[in-house]
């Protein structure tokens, strides 16, 4: 840590991509867009919900 750290005025914005990148949101949404799809495909054809 240096001097130049401790005197900025307002960390968040860092603090708020650090996070954007520990959630990885583009993996989330490949991983649950297919189940999406198909369960609206399967609720299409079937008329009924199936958990």
């Amino acid at each position: 840590m240096t001097m130049r750290d401790l005197d900025r005025p307002n960390p968040a914005p860092i603090d708020r991509k650090l996070w954007w990148a520990a959630i990885k949101p583009p993996m989330y949404s490949v991983a649950i867009m297919p189940i999406w799809v198909s369960s609206a495909i399967a609720y299409n054809q079937t008329n009924q919900p199936h958990p």
